[in-house]
């Protein structure tokens, strides 16, 4: 059994895929192995791995094409790993990325390694965010004691206001103990029951987990491209992309509760993930509360849009998911009413701050980076000798503004 499994599902992107798995491949740690799932891919996946000529790589292929939950399902049955990570085919690994985790793994063992990865987005992307880096300049480390009341509010109550579900150890990006996903498994019957599989793994993995070690350094890169799934409905909401994502829905329907259409804003996902969650562990709604005017109140100011016929499709998707309570119909009808007539206009899109107390944004040609490879090779110099990290365990996760000043200096110096 090797120690790390890397799991990658892909379909059709070879060129972002080669990266990806070069990336995988320059690991200064060796014990592991690369799993490439192929979602029944139309272009010669096989091929470019075997290209690579790396041992270390199991390739995969689905018969027919999946669903997204079902291609990650066939993606992580295929992980033989003591713990596994699943990123996408168009992300990237440092190449201290899994000596960090075997250390910090080792010192603090733990089910769950949860980190803040940095973010790049594509230079060929359609957007004023094309070849921007952003990534988080602290080293420091926290030990969640998940089912504490100190955390319960911050991972189990997507409408609280202390709820942080940057906290929630979604699969995606995190280290996960592969026995805990096969205790899923087992209780559950498959991993991911519901539409967005991220976020509902989140719930999942931290209420069976017990602890889970979240670092504030990152790991890996989570990267945006052409090719990512859903950038326009994610980046542009433009009225194509929402009638097109809803046309290629999962087989999983959204909770009667939630739109099941046409609404794909973080608290919408969020509160979906939640509702499955609990549906499929049977959990009590009362320790799991859901306030649903609360959610409807949170969902109508999110709306904001240019163009009228998304709105009128949003609207129309929201009475409708009220349609088993007629009290709560009339009362958003006639939020709608009211509000229809001061909609916040979409504005257009700007360029994060230089940092904004998690992340450092940058346009990567200010600094040498055109690719993911650049940023790969790049944002680890930042960091000095990452397999040698200061950690400490602190309840204070606040980065000083002195460190990144430092590591602005440091920056520019090395352009």
């Amino acid at each position: 059994m090797p120690r790390f499994s890397i799991i990658v599902p892909t379909r059709n992107r070879p060129d972002t895929l080669k990266v990806t798995l070069n990336s995988c491949l320059n690991q200064k740690y060796g014990d592991y192995e690369i799993i490439v799932s192929d979602n029944a891919s139309e272009t010669d996946t096989r091929g470019l791995v075997a290209s690579l000529n790396s041992s270390k790589i199991r390739y995969h292929k689905s018969s027919i094409r999946l669903s997204l939950a079902d291609s990650w399902e066939f993606a992580v049955s295929h992980a033989s790993g003591e713990y596994v990570i699943l990123i996408g085919d168009d992300d990237g690994l440092f190449e201290y990325t899994l000596s960090v985790a075997d250390q910090l793994l080792k010192k603090y063992p733990s089910e769950i390694l949860k980190h803040q990865s940095a973010i790049y987005y594509w230079p060929e992307i359609p957007h004023i965010f094309a070849n921007l880096a952003q990534f988080p300049i602290d080293f420091r480390m926290r030990f969640i004691d998940i089912h504490t009341d100190e955390w319960f509010s911050k991972l189990f109550q997507p409408l609280s206001t202390e709820f942080q579900p940057y906290l929630l150890p979604c699969i995606y990006h995190t280290f996960i103990r592969n026995n805990l996903i096969q205790s899923i498994i087992s209780e559950t019957g498959r991993l991911f029951h519901a539409h967005d599989v991220d976020l509902y793994s989140g719930f999942t993995l931290a209420h069976l987990a017990k602890s889970m070690l979240y670092l504030r350094y990152p790991l890996s890169i989570y990267a945006i491209s052409n090719a990512s799934n859903n950038f326009n409905m994610a980046i542009q909401q433009d009225y194509e992309s929402l009638l097109q994502y809803a046309a290629n829905d999962s087989e999983f329907r959204r909770h009667p509760w939630i739109p099941q259409r046409y609404l794909y804003s973080g608290i919408v996902n969020c509160a979906d993930a939640f509702l499955n969650f609990r549906k499929t562990f049977q959990l009590s709604p009362k320790a799991y509360p859901f306030d649903r005017k609360l959610f409807l109140k949170k969902t109508l100011a999110t709306l904001c849009s240019n163009d009228p016929r998304v709105l009128d499709l949003q609207q129309k998707a929201l009475m409708e998911c009220c349609s088993d309570d007629s009290r709560l119909q009339v009362w958003l009808n006639d939020k709608l009413q009211l509000q229809s007539a001061s909609l916040n206009l979409q504005r257009s899109a700007s360029l994060p701050a230089l940092y904004d107390g998690n992340y450092f944004s940058i346009k990567g040609e200010s600094i040498g980076i055109q690719s993911l490879s650049d940023m790969l090779e790049k944002i680890p110099k930042l960091y000095r000798h990452p397999e040698q990290l200061p950690v400490t365990l602190e309840k204070n996760l606040t980065t000083s503004r002195p460190l990144w000043r430092r590591m602005i200096r440091r920056l520019y110096a090395r352009n």
